[in-house]
């Protein structure tokens, strides 16, 4: 299943988005960016929750702009999740398959058949507002899948869940991704749920695509200074003055060494453990760089600093996505 945007525009109040312009073709998509970016709104033009100001919705050939969502052959999983608390587990599941006319003996397989795929058969009687975060993703979930859409929508799937269910729901995602041929269009602010997922990867900022392209590509070669920074706090975006280079660098903690070097000299001014290793913070005439170790330093401590490698990115922003394929 294709989607093409073409110059999307919309406002809301004094809010603006795009011109946007994409392709998807079967991929796990995942849009990110910093809350109120855009990302929720784009995701709701394509479901048809509203339509926009200027360009248009193509899905598979057919202009689907001005369409209502049930002519776009889509399924969408709100944040909130939306489900019906007055109704049981079955019911809302059922749901979208009764409004579609589906004879009953259908919505009982379909229905059997979904919640026993995402393991929620013992809940089918129960009601909403008795289940966990991720038992209502899940039913959500199902309820988005039942009717068979070639198209799936999610807006923050894993925000509300604990770190043991997000795990879990990435693999099935992944696996509901391959089992039933969707294109997916998920929208999150986290750049690492990103990455577990994508197929290919989107940045959108103030309105405006700023990267579409490879996951790895961007993690390693970000298009501009808000998007590095965007994408990891502890991504080090320094003047390249410190090396005696122009331009401001990119350089991620992994690509510098500490050690007895004497090319770059700093202090040791903070540290953080992880389960990689320390999070070490160098300062350098008034520069701060962070590096991965494997061992602790000392604060205050005086250590050499050998940058394995960095990148160049443009001190301004031209506008436009960046397009990245490693």
């Amino acid at each position: 299943m294709s989607i093409r945007i073409n110059d999307l525009t919309h406002s809301l109040q004094s809010f603006r988005l795009g011109p946007i312009n994409l392709a998807i073709d079967g991929d796990y998509f995942v849009l990110i960016g910093p809350t109120g970016s855009g990302k929720s709104t784009l995701l709701r033009l394509i479901a048809g929750a509203f339509f926009p100001r200027g360009g248009t919705i193509i899905i598979d050939g057919v202009d689907v702009t001005h369409a209502p969502p049930e002519r776009r052959n889509l399924s969408f999983v709100p944040q909130d999740y939306a489900l019906f608390s007055i109704m049981s587990v079955r019911s809302n599941i059922e749901f979208g398959l009764k409004a579609r006319g589906i004879p009953r003996e259908e919505r009982e397989r379909r229905v059997s058949y979904i919640a026993d795929k995402l393991g929620i058969r013992n809940l089918l009687d129960r009601e909403p507002n008795t289940l966990s975060g991720g038992e209502r993703q899940k039913v959500a979930l199902a309820r988005a899948l039942a009717p068979n859409p070639r198209i799936l929508l999610l807006d923050e799937p894993l925000s509300m869940l604990d770190s043991n269910s997000r795990m879990e729901f990435v693999e099935l995602l992944k696996s509901i991704h391959r089992e039933y041929n969707l294109t997916v269009i998920h929208v999150t602010h986290d750049f690492e749920e990103a990455y577990a997922l994508a197929d290919k990867v989107g940045v959108i900022m103030g309105g405006q695509m700023r990267y579409v392209g490879d996951k790895e590509f961007l993690f390693n070669s970000p298009p501009d200074i808000d998007v590095a920074r965007f994408i990891g706090y502890r991504n080090n975006v320094v003047d390249g003055r410190i090396m005696g280079l122009d331009g401001i660098l990119f350089i991620r903690p992994e690509w510098i060494e500490i050690g007895n070097f004497d090319s770059l000299r700093g202090t040791v001014t903070n540290v953080i453990d992880s389960l990689s290793g320390f999070y070490v913070e160098v300062t350098i005439n008034g520069n701060k760089l962070v590096s991965l170790a494997r061992s602790r330093p000392d604060l205050g401590a005086e250590v050499g600093v050998k940058i394995l490698k960095y990148n160049v990115l443009p001190r301004i922003e031209r506008g436009g996505a960046s397009e990245g394929n490693a």
